[in-house]
């Protein structure tokens, strides 16, 4: 698994997990991708990070993405994605925002569980975008849940 993650970290550096604090770079034992819902990741992990790279390229401060642009954090709510990060030149900022609001969009009909195609599920609040047989096994896991207790 390391190997993939150190291929993938030099194709990207952006992906290699860094301590907020310090900068201090940990292994090769994941990535920021490993924090991105199973099913997003299958599906368009690597097409954001792809998309990522080439607007942060046309920056005219080169290589400025390989050092100082940073994820913070990748993770799921209220049924999309949620990309946060920092170092972003100004010149390619508008740009980089579309390709942003673009994955965030397709998160909403993607199945964060398998990649499929998938509708937005609302169970009491939670929202989830699950396809009709991930929704299925979900609902079939709380119940032996609720049937348990």
């Amino acid at each position: 698994m390391w190997i993939k993650n150190f291929i993938l970290c030099k194709k990207y550096p952006f992906l290699r997990v860094k301590n907020l604090w310090n900068g201090k770079k940990y292994g090769y034992k994941s990535t920021e991708l490993d924090f991105l819902p199973k099913g997003w990741n299958k599906s368009f992990g690597i097409k954001i990070c792809e998309d990522i790279k080439n607007v942060l390229r046309k920056s005219k401060e080169k290589d400025f993405w390989k050092k100082e642009y940073r994820i913070t954090q990748i993770k799921e709510k209220y049924g999309s994605l949620r990309w946060y990060d920092f170092g972003v030149p100004r010149d390619v900022f508008d740009d980089y925002e579309k390709v942003i609001s673009k994955y965030e969009e397709i998160s909403k009909v993607t199945c964060y569980n398998c990649g499929k195609e998938a509708k937005m599920r609302n169970f009491g609040g939670l929202y989830e975008p699950l396809c009709d047989k991930c929704n299925k096994e979900f609902i079939e896991r709380r119940l032996i849940k609720w049937i348990m207790y």
